[in-house]
Parts: structure tokens; C-alpha cells; sequence
């Protein structure tokens, strides 16, 4: 994961990819609060991405 933040933070074109990304890794780890902050991140950088959305809720 720390190499997941890192590019998240030294790249913000991919921030709302990298944010999905670590939703769904943390959603598998049953880590609900971080998937959810994780996944609205993504859907505040994007959020005509039907993807997102539909992880989210």
C-alpha cells in the first residue's frame, strides 16, 4: 500500500485510479472506514466514473 500512496501523491492524474484501486484493496482486506474514504476520494476526482459509483455504493 505504501507504494500505492506514494504514486498517488507524486502523480494526480491517476489519483482518482490509485484512490479506486485502494478501495477495493481495502474493501478485500474487510477494511470498510479505509474503503470508503478510499473510494469517495475516487468518486470526488471522478465522478462520472461508473466504476467508481458502483463500488461505492
Amino acid at each position: 500500500m505504501d507504494e500505492v500512496k506514494q504514486a498517488i501523491s507524486s502523480d494526480p492524474a491517476f489519483a482518482d485510479a490509485l484512490q479506486y484501486a485502494c478501495g477495493l484493496i481495502y474493501m478485500d482486506m474487510g477494511e470498510a472506514t479505509l474503503a470508503n474514504d478510499n473510494l469517495q476520494r475516487a468518486l470526488k476526482a471522478a465522478p462520472n466514473n461508473p466504476d467508481i459509483s458502483n463500488n461505492y455504493g
